[in-house]
Parts: structure tokens; sequence; C-alpha cells
């Protein structure tokens, strides 16, 4: 298991935050399990390792087994591997001599890109319509970290999560700056697993770097101005390196940024501006973008 597959994992080993999520994802948000429900379950079938499974109580007998498997890649072959996860957890209930009970998987992608490989078996067959009624069909339910409706969620932990996942992948700092300065957040361990399924590296280095998680997570709006002032230190030093590379001054450059501040008020287009600046049309989006300019497309 990879490293964010692995912060998945340590972010829902928490029962309160496993059963929200599975509420979440199959019954729609519906409380039907609770954390006081969920026991542990060993891992390991066979020679195979699952990733998270528990099993479900109820009037002190099992009723249901949940597993989970985390991806933050796409996996072509994954109707295949679940199917193979739960035939081993049924046999190891055989072989216990006891009834076996439900199991269901589920797999949390983590991914940047959306799925678009097969869901069940018939799918990776590509198998002809004539033959589906009589070979067996298996699926496997896949919940996209960055398509879950947030308001399915009820744990405060497990929202924070993905709704911050979600705001990583959409927003651009300056929104993110909108959002975050003005909310709180609760939750440390969700802002580091997100951070890190996210891949959003300027927030892992500045959670790497706090000595106190909860004060992280405290001063998280302070943590967004922070980020955002770092992204406009590095905009504007890449804007007088532009600059530098033509053989202009700091205060020709600075000047330049000043008229084509005016030509945006004036309405111009970024074609004109250019014309007018000597710089390309690329430039001046970069200087646009740094000083929150706007104008004529």
């Amino acid at each position: 298991m990879n490293e964010i597959d692995q912060q998945s994992k340590l972010f829902f080993d928490v029962n309160e935050r496993f059963a929200d999520f599975i509420n979440g994802s199959l019954y729609q948000g519906r409380q039907v399990l609770t954390a006081q429900q969920l026991e542990e379950m060993d891992t390991e079938v066979s020679e195979k390792r699952r990733d998270m499974i528990k099993r479900s109580t109820k009037d002190g007998s099992v009723y249901a087994v949940y597993g989970t498997e985390f991806q933050s890649t796409v996996d072509k072959g994954m109707p295949l591997r679940v199917m193979e996860y739960d035939l081993l957890t049924y046999q190891k209930m055989m072989k216990s001599k006891k009834r076996i009970y439900p199991v269901s998987t589920i797999c949390l992608y983590t991914g940047k890109e959306k799925w678009k490989a097969a869901r069940t078996l018939h799918q990776m067959m590509g198998i002809q319509e004539e033959l589906k009624p009589f070979v067996q069909n298996y699926g496997v339910r896949i919940v996209s970290a960055q398509e879950v409706k947030i308001e399915n969620f009820k744990n405060e932990e497990v929202r924070e999560f993905f709704e911050l996942f979600q705001d990583i992948h959409q927003l651009n700092k300056d929104e993110m700056y909108e959002k975050y300065s003005k909310k709180g957040l609760h939750s440390a361990e969700a802002v580091k697993t997100a951070a890190v399924l996210g891949k959003c590296k300027e927030l892992e280095k500045m959670i790497v770097e706090s000595e106190d998680e909860v004060k992280m997570c405290e001063n998280f709006s302070r943590i967004v101005r922070e980020w955002k002032d770092e992204g406009r230190q590095e905009g504007r030093q890449e804007g007088i390196a532009v600059g530098e590379a033509r053989g202009e001054s700091k205060g020709v450059f600075k000047e330049k940024v000043a008229t084509i501040q005016r030509l945006c008020e004036m309405n111009m287009t970024i074609e004109i501006i250019a014309k007018i600046t000597r710089l390309s049309d690329d430039e001046v989006m970069k200087i646009m973008m740094e000083h929150h300019m706007s104008c004529v497309h």
C-alpha cells in the first residue's frame, strides 16, 4: 500500500468515521450503521490482505461485513480483485464452521482523473448480449472522493475531509482563501488526509512544519492566507524574472504593470495590451492573474 492509500486507511480506521463513510456511501446518509456496532476483523484472507474490513453486530450477533479498498490510481481489474477478496472472506467464514454473513465492499477512489475503467465483470469482458443471462456478473461500488455528496455524511471530520479534498481539486488559491479565511475547521486529521490524498504540496508542507496539529487546524484560515501570499510572492518574483530576462530593470517592469492596469481599466484586449507593452500574450496573462486584473478577451 502506497503512502496515499495508507493515509486513507489511517483516517477511516476510526469506527466513527468508518460508520459514517458506509452510511454516506451505501445508505445515502441514513444512519443504518453506528460506531458501537463495529468490530475489527483480520484483514488477511488466505495469502491476500484487504485494506480494511470490519463486521457489524446487532443484538450480539454478526449481521454484515463491510470491506473497503483504497485506490489513488485506477485499477482496470478492480471487479476481479474485489470478487476474489469477497470470495476469500466467505471461504474463511466457512472454515470457521459458522454461518456466513453478507459481505459488501466499497472502493474509495481518490485519484485526480475520472474513473473510466470497468466496474463490473461483464464490462471487463465486453460480453456479447446473448451470453449475459448465462454468465454471472460481479460489480464493485466505486466511490469517487471528488464526486460524493457532502450532505450524505454526518460526521464532522468525514465531511471536512471530503469538502476540503474536493475544494483542493476545484478551487484556485484565491477561491480557497475566500472560503477558508472565514471558515474554521475542527479536524487536523481531516486537513492532513485531504492534503496528502489531494497531493497539495503547499498544505502538506505547512502540516509537516506545524508542531501542534490541533493548533494547525485552529489556524487553518491563517495557513490559507500564508499559502496565498506565498503564491503571490512567487508570482511577483516570476514576473520580475520575466522582465530581467528581457533586459528590463525592475522600475521599467513595474511601469509596464501599471500600464497594463490602466489599459485593463480601458477595456483593452490582451492582444492590444501585449502590443503596447511589447510583452507576449502569456506574459500579460501572468501579470494580470498575479495582480487580479481583468479585461476584454
